[in-house]
């Protein structure tokens, strides 16, 4: 069906109207369709400026692959535009092979922190079930933080779990990984090993931060004397990446480090 809704009413209720789709879709309501028709046909007396298709099933609702391809597609872009004049706030977001399920984020590492300068991708998959769901979100950009893996880049933040509400957006995300990376947790860890080194050495913590911030981020500050370490093992054959992660978790120190190397 189609209905004339006034612009920036349809913005304002943009997301309103969204769930209400995606609700009737799932039911399959022939009533609950009909309420729909009834409000927006008042919409459609009072305002005359844009057209607006909606429809519903009547039948019991099923899976319709190009259905969900053609919405997927359609709010992705919705959000893309959202997010792409986001630069006074360094995250960004962008659509991966032009699927709204599947999106690439990027944060900019907040300053006065040792990923400042640095620039760190990230992986979000959205549910089915969003907003009532959180999306799924991890670092691809390898980082040295109590709360990400080093390893996976799995994340350990509340909103990402039990604290999501269907309120919150990928920018409310993205600004809170930043503020993350910002104010760690190291009670709440998800690698315990940095989360040791954080607490007990925090200068080593720091500098070992600030060297894979520039390896792997970008960033333009590094340590002179964990490079030359790193150098020293890589000319022993060893993978630089391996090298990287085993000097950083034996609190750099060369001897205990190749031995990790060579029982791997």
């Amino acid at each position: 069906m189609i209905y004339n809704i006034k612009p920036s009413l349809c913005h304002k209720y943009r997301k309103i109207f969204v769930v209400v789709v995606v609700v009737v879709a799932r039911i399959g309501s022939l009533a609950f369709g009909f309420v729909l028709k009834f409000v927006l046909l008042i919409f459609s007396f009072k305002f005359q400026t844009l057209t607006l298709t909606i429809c519903w099933r009547s039948q019991p609702w099923k899976p319709n692959p190009d259905f969900l391809d053609i919405s997927c597609s359609h709010f992705g872009r919705i959000l893309w535009h959202e997010f792409k004049h986001t630069s006074k706030n360094q995250i960004k977001v962008d659509l991966v092979d032009e699927n709204f399920t599947e999106l690439k984020g990027e944060i900019a590492g907040p300053p006065d922190t040792p990923y400042e300068g640095g620039r760190y991708q990230l992986e979000i998959k959205i549910p089915e079930t969003y907003p009532f769901n959180p999306p799924k979100v991890r670092f691809i950009t390898k980082i040295w933080h109590p709360n990400i893996s080093s390893v996976t880049g799995a994340i350990c933040l509340d909103i990402l779990k039990d604290q999501w509400a269907a309120a919150m957006t990928l920018r409310t995300v993205l600004l809170s990984l930043q503020a993350l990376l910002a104010a760690a947790e190291p009670d709440d860890p998800q690698d315990a090993v940095v989360a040791n080194q954080y607490k007990q050495n925090p200068e080593m913590f720091k500098q070992t931060a600030g060297l894979w911030s520039h390896v792997y981020a970008g960033a333009p500050v590094s340590s002179p004397d964990y490079t030359r370490k790193i150098d020293k093992l890589c000319a022993m054959g060893f993978d630089k990446n391996a090298v990287i992660a085993a000097l950083s978790s034996k609190s750099w120190d060369v001897e205990t480090a190749t031995e990790l190397l060579l029982s791997n």
